[in-house]
């Protein structure tokens, strides 16, 4: 059983990562495409990527993960690859949070 719940974890963890990976590929490429949408935006970093301009904390960048799980921005409805970005992160978002539904209720004992 410690061996299935171990690979459960890993699995969640890395859908966790291609959430963050796609949300700082969106952000870059907002920030080379449509720059002043980005800082319109607050200036977001990503979860691992960093603007120059920007110094250690983005306080924006929760603001814009959260807006970016239910609506496209306009800046992104006629880029392909933000698009494919944006399906990749909402897709990853709701598997590591079924996920981690899934190994709390494992966990409690209710599955």
């Amino acid at each position: 059983m410690f061996w299935l719940w171990l690979i459960a974890v890993v699995v969640v963890l890395g859908v966790l990562m291609r959430a963050f990976i796609n949300f700082d590929r969106l952000i870059k490429l907002q920030y080379a495409r449509h720059k002043e949408e980005w800082v319109r935006d607050g200036m977001p970093s990503g979860f691992i990527w960093r603007a120059p301009e920007n110094g250690v904390f983005s306080l924006s960048r929760n603001r814009v993960a959260v807006v970016l799980m239910f609506k496209t921005p306009g800046w992104a409805a006629n880029e392909p690859e933000a698009l494919e970005y944006l399906r990749t992160l909402r897709t990853s978002v709701l598997i590591w949070n079924a996920g981690v539904l899934f190994l709390i209720a494992a966990g409690l004992g209710v599955l």
